[in-house]
């Protein structure tokens, strides 16, 4: 069974209709939109640990050789850099429970 999707628009939506938040629409949209942006920001410069929910880290993929799988031409795929996100322990093992 597929599951579903759970999109930013959903989650805000999640923590408006949460009584116990108090927040109108639009004050949710813009934390939930500056907590983004903040890890964007400072992703690339540092790790973001967000304690019971897991770890963001910069990383830097090396460069490598390659093939188009299409027509079997040997290309060099340059190196660049992506986003590694570590589960935390807590997170992990409330999944498995």
């Amino acid at each position: 069974m597929k599951k579903e999707t759970l999109n930013k628009t959903d989650l805000i939506d999640l923590i408006v209709e949460d009584e116990s938040v108090g927040l109108k629409k639009a004050d949710v949209q813009n934390v939930v939109n500056r907590f983004l942006d903040l890890i964007v920001e400072h992703v690339q410069n540092e790790n973001i640990n967000i304690s019971g929910f897991g770890s963001f880290t910069c990383v830097e993929r090396a460069g490598r050789n390659g093939v188009n799988p299409r027509t079997q031409e040997k290309i060099v795929i340059l190196p660049k850099k992506t986003i590694k996100f570590g589960i935390s322990k807590k997170l992990k093992d409330s999944l498995n429970s």
